[in-house]
């Protein structure tokens, strides 16, 4: 265990640095103009990848050995970084500022008392002061790093990022529905094998799926919101997203593999796709002075989002199941974590209300990043 919580803390620390990094080159090559079809591409690839590691594992361990699992990996990166050291562009910031590195220790003990919370979340019913004591150390870390980030010269994050409406907006609205549809790829393999009995490589084949649905939205991403705008896309298809992660829950209660395959398939789509709107519409006027803070603290915002609903997940499914005191988790108990996962998903509807009406319609403003 000790072995591989290094090497996961490793991973996530160069992770750390590529996601953001990746995201902003693809951002200034594209530019205004082909912001929204750049980070269809952008974001449906990572989506996929979520969708399509179920269905990968689940033929990994069937046939192999479940190691290869962690060593499929190696080929993967020695390719993608020769390939960005050939393409990307080595783009330089023209006056340099010195690193915040107070607000940076701030920021880094918000995120990490969040973490260790999360990470206890499981110790609710027995130990609740743990979890509740870590999350108080968060929230003060964080005011105290607000309180800082004002009066610092060049802080690691700047709040003034904060003063856009879209970025604001989308921002608020990413931590709830990464909440509420997160949990789907780390409950929907349990609830196939526990409940369902079907063995890992067809529920990887199921999982498969989603990946599918991530594919296919790509081919109408681009075109719906140059149509209908960020706020047209987002409402409609994020209340969609809340109904399918509700639906989930009640999955084991049918026996038909294609009804599956379909409500998996269905949520990969309108998953992939409020993703894709979310993200471009976070970045779609804000200033070229402050693109790159604002990647960076998306990207923050993504990865404690995705642990904050692996956590969550867990503790209900604890909680519930100290309450019905079974060995094994049951249909019922997925029920229940789908009703609570498919309110947080609705939540962003009520962010994504207050979008312009205007965003992403037609083309992204164009002076939006020329703005200095």
């Amino acid at each position: 265990m000790t072995h591989l919580l290094i090497a996961r803390a490793i991973q996530g620390f160069a992770g750390a640095f590529l996601m953001p990094i990746g995201r902003l080159t693809v951002i200034r090559m594209a530019g205004t103009k082909n912001l929204v079809q750049a980070m269809v591409w952008v974001v449906t690839p990572a989506a996929f990848g979520i969708a399509f590691g179920p269905f990968l594992g689940g033929i990994i361990v069937h046939y192999l050995n479940w190691r290869w699992i962690f060593l499929v990996n190696v080929p993967v990166c020695v390719a993608v970084g020769a390939m960005s050291s050939f393409y990307f562009r080595n783009y330089r910031r023209k006056n340099k500022v010195p690193f915040d590195f107070p607000g940076f220790i701030l920021l880094g003990s918000t995120a990490a008392s969040l973490l260790a919370g999360i990470a206890n979340l499981t110790k609710i019913t027995a130990d609740a002061f743990i979890p509740l004591g870590l999350f108080a150390a968060s929230l003060s870390f964080g005011l105290v790093f607000v309180w800082h980030a004002r009066r610092a010269r060049h802080p690691v994050i700047d709040l003034k990022l904060f003063a856009n409406l879209s970025y604001r907006v989308s921002t608020y609205a990413a931590v709830p529905l990464r909440i509420g549809v997160a949990s789907f790829a780390f409950v929907m393999p349990l609830m196939l094998q526990i409940p369902m009995g079907l063995n890992s490589l067809t529920t990887g084949l199921l999982m498969g799926a989603a990946a599918i649905g991530a594919l296919l939205s790509r081919v109408v991403a681009h075109r719906l919101i140059k149509t209908f705008g960020f706020r047209g896309v987002l409402l409609p298809f994020t209340f969609a997203l809340s109904v399918l992660t509700l639906a989930v829950g009640f999955v084991w209660l049918t026996k038909s593999l294609a009804a599956i395959a379909l409500l998996i398939l269905l949520t990969g789509f309108t998953r992939s796709l409020v993703f894709t709107s979310a993200n471009t519409a976070s970045y779609a006027d804000l200033t070229r002075c402050l693109v790159n803070q604002g990647v960076s603290f998306a990207g923050l915002v993504q990865q404690l989002s995705i642990s904050l609903a692996v956590g969550f997940a867990a503790a209900v499914l604890h909680v519930r199941q100290n309450i019905t005191e079974e060995p094994m988790l049951t249909g019922p108990d997925f029920i229940w974590l789908s009703v609570c996962t498919g309110l947080f998903a609705l939540l962003p509807v009520l962010f994504f209300w207050f979008l312009p009406v205007n965003l992403g319609k037609n083309k992204v403003d164009e002076q939006a990043h020329l703005h200095q």
